[in-house]
Parts: structure tokens; sequence; C-alpha cells
């Protein structure tokens, strides 16, 4: 009983969703999640390079064996003549127990390092917006293509039942003569050929609301109305945002490359605790000591680094070839969407005028096939005319809609502005 109400509900729901609630939907969506995942690794990417400049602090457990007797530190000769008569820091096992620290004071790369990990966060955000809106313009775009097939099944439905009525109006003739069978049989073969279209159509609009399911989670029974509420605004294309930053981020990473030619400073310090058994009277003897320093580290030849300098400029010029690739192939794009928009609201007007005299002309022609003044294929024709240019009247406003949303999707507007 529960399923059965589960099922009613979700069913209920689809058939009250909006555009709205399809974008909604999207956002949760695994793909959305996705990219959210992958800023929240980058968030991490750059913690984990700063993290290279906190201090470094270590516990150092060690015991040793050595064939001869070996110091728990060093001594000068003034100690040694000091402890002549007393248990001696040498022995064979000495255990030590050492606390290390270390801290970078200067080390270029990795400031640089850090800022282009900061950078590589804006690109990831850039690009979970470009899929984000891509993700919208397919939802947009599936559902005109099954607005589409919906009216184009409607069309056809209303056929068959027109049809249905000639063979009506056919089977009342032929009983008194006036007709040969034969027409009867023609227009039984259209009615096959409109049902076999209806399901070619119903396989269509399956795969439409399997792609919309795969975005959104929804499947829907119908279609949604879309309704185009605002201008596309011509800003810069969205596809080069996420490149272009990342661009700059690899700008920086040969930057960094560079500046691991110059000289690191580095603070290191150790305290150490050590034990042994004097080797002249057996007895545990402890010593403690410590240290504290800097170095400097300072390239003079890396045949590596070398090469991993001049591998980073050849990431740089990559990424400049492929942005101005990019930019060119959606400059193309875009000037054909919108000349295609042109033409195809030419094509909406031409194909409802053409519709408007093809009802006409059916009219007239089923008044004349109703008093035998026109054959069955002639009428048929008449039909089949219609249909023809209400399909496409019907396919162009997909047309539309569909180039509209790649349109504003490729000048990076927010499609929840755009359509309603």
């Amino acid at each position: 009983m529960k399923k059965v109400l589960l099922i009613v509900l979700s069913l209920s729901l689809a058939n009250a969703t909006t555009l709205t609630t399809l974008f909604n939907k999207l956002k949760q969506n695994a793909h959305t999640k996705s990219d959210i995942l992958a800023i929240l690794q980058s968030r991490v990417n750059q913690k984990a390079i700063e993290a290279k400049l906190y201090p470094k602090l270590n516990l150092k457990l060690s015991a040793n064996h050595y064939t001869f007797n070996n110091a728990l530190r060093p001594l000068t000769p003034k100690e040694s003549k000091l402890l002549a008569n007393s248990p001696q820091p040498f022995g064979h096992n000495i255990y030590k127990e050492t606390i290390i620290f270390s801290m970078p004071i200067y080390v270029k790369s990795i400031y640089t390092l850090e800022e282009s990990a900061k950078v590589m966060q804006l690109s990831q955000r850039a690009k979970k917006r470009l899929n984000l809106i891509k993700n919208q313009a397919l939802i947009v775009g599936a559902d005109a293509n099954l607005r589409y097939l919906e009216e184009l099944e409607g069309a056809l439905k209303h056929k068959k039942q027109r049809l249905l009525t000639i063979k009506r109006i056919t089977k009342k003739a032929i009983k008194l003569g006036r007709l040969p069978e034969s027409e009867l049989f023609k227009i039984d073969d259209k009615i096959s050929q409109i049902d076999i279209s209806q399901l070619d159509i119903k396989l269509s609009k399956e795969k439409l609301k399997e792609s919309i399911n795969s975005l959104t989670g929804l499947y829907l029974k119908h279609s949604v109305a879309i309704k185009k509420v605002q201008k596309i605004r011509k800003n810069s294309f969205l596809a080069l945002q996420p490149l272009k930053i990342a661009l700059r981020a690899n700008y920086l990473r040969a930057k960094a490359a560079k500046e691991q030619r110059y000289p690191t400073v580095t603070m290191h310090s150790s305290y150490t605790l050590s034990q042994t058994n004097a080797y002249n009277t057996d007895s545990l003897v402890h010593e403690n000591y410590g240290s504290i320093g800097i170095d400097a580290n300072i390239p003079l030849y890396n045949k590596e680094l070398n090469e991993n300098i001049e591998l980073k400029k050849l990431e740089v010029l990559k990424s400049k070839i492929v942005i101005k690739k990019i930019e060119d192939e959606l400059k193309a794009k875009a000037k054909r969407l919108q000349k295609s928009l042109i033409m195809l609201y030419k094509e909406k007007r031409y194909y409802a005028k053409s519709i408007k005299n093809k009802r006409r002309l059916l009219n007239i022609a089923r008044v004349s096939y109703e008093n035998q003044m026109m054959s069955i294929e002639e009428y048929l024709r008449y039909q089949d005319d219609l249909i023809y240019q209400e399909a496409n009247i019907f396919k162009v406003k997909a047309k539309i809609t569909e180039t509209q949303a790649q349109l504003a999707m490729l000048y990076g507007n927010n499609l929840e502005r755009i359509f309603r």
C-alpha cells in the first residue's frame, strides 16, 4: 500500500512539474555534486600547499648497538679529564629520544604555488557554473523537442479521427454502391501508417524523457511549458572563463618552477636525551643536549629543474593555443546560431501562413469528397499536406527554443532568468 501511495505521489509531482522545478532538481544532481567536490578538492589542495609553510615537530626514538664504546654526546678534552674517575658517558648500547623542530623561513616558490592553487579554485567554480548552464540548456532543448513530438502526436491523432469519420462515410457509400470497396483499403492503409508513426514518436519521447531524468532525477509524464521571458545578454563566452583562469594558474606554476632556482632559508633545532650503561662502571648514564641553526640552500645546477621549467612554459603556450582555438569555434557557432534564429522565425511565419491556407483547402476538399466530386486519394493528399506543414511548424518552434537555449548558454546567461 505504501509503495502504491509513493508511486501515485511521484506521478502527481511529475505532472505538476515546472521548468523551475527541473532546474532546482538539476542542482541536486550527481553532475552538480561532482563539480562541488572538485571545488572542495582544489581548496584542500591549496591548504596542503599552505601547510608547507608551517613548522614541523617530530619525536625520534632510536636504539643503537655499537661494536665499540661510543659517546652519548661529543665531549671536550677538559670534560674527559673531569670524568676520569666517574661513570664515563660511553657504551655499546645507546638509547636516544630526540625532539626535532624545523620551519621554512624563505621559500619563494611555495607562496607562488599557493596563489596558483587559489586561482584554480576560481577556475573550478567557473567550470561548475559552465556545466550547470550547459545542463540547463540540455533540459530546455529536450523539453522543447518533447513538446514538438507531443504536438505532432496530437496532430496525427486528430488526422486519425478524421480518417475514421471518412471511413464511416465511405462504408455507407460502399453499401449503397456509390464507391468501390478498394476505397476502404486505402483509408485503412493510411490509418496503419499513422499507428506506425505514433509508435516511433513514443520511442523518441521516451529517449527525451530519459535524458531529462538523468539530469534531474524526475520522470516527466508530459513536457513542461517553456516561455522566453527575457532577452539574451551578449556577454563574453562562458566556456572560455575556466580556461582563461586556468591559464593564469599555469603562469603561476611556471613562475614557481623558476623560483625553485632561488635560495631557500630554513630553521632547524633539536633536543636529545640519550642514555647508556657506562663501560667503566656499568651504571646508567644520562646526557641531554640541543642545537639550533639556520640553513641556506642555493641551487647551482639542477638538470631536472631546468627541464621542469621548460615543461611548464610549454603548458602555458599550449593553454594559449587551446583558448584561441576554442574562441574561434565559439565565435563561429554564435554567428551560426544567430543566423539560424533569423531564418527559423521567417520559417515559422511562412508555415503559419501556409497552414491557414491548407486548412481552408482541406475543408473544401472534404465537402468535395463527401459530394463524390473528389477521389479518396486526392482528399488524403490534402490531409497529408496539412499534417506535413503542422509537423514542420512544431519542429521549427522546438528548434527556436533549443537555439535560444544554446545561444544563452554560449554567452553565459543563466537560463533560469531567460526561460520560465
